[in-house]
């Protein structure tokens, strides 16, 4: 297979000029790139592909730690204060 592949993720953790540095980001957007070519390639719009990689980018985000290290609690977490938002949100504007 092509290191040319979005998302391709030993092309990135070999290259020479940029080493290991931030080697955690640098799996994650490969990951997203490589989502985002494939939810491209399956014709799903371009609003749709950025709402759910942001979606991840926020969930990410808000763990602070990376997909391979997430638990299935943390999404629990995660939609938890995100209702707990909208409530306080939809209070504010009574």
């Amino acid at each position: 297979m092509s290191g040319a592949v979005p998302g391709f993720v030993p092309r990135m953790l070999v290259d020479p000029d940029i080493g290991l540095f931030r080697a955690d980001e640098r799996v994650f957007t490969a990951m997203l790139d490589g989502w985002r070519a494939q939810m491209l390639a399956r014709g799903l719009t371009a609003d749709t592909i950025k709402q759910r990689c942001q979606l991840l980018e926020r969930f990410q985000r808000f763990m602070g730690e990376f997909p391979w290290q997430w638990r299935p609690a943390d999404i629990d977490d995660f939609l938890a204060d995100l209702l707990l938002r909208v409530e306080q949100a939809t209070a504010h504007h009574r």
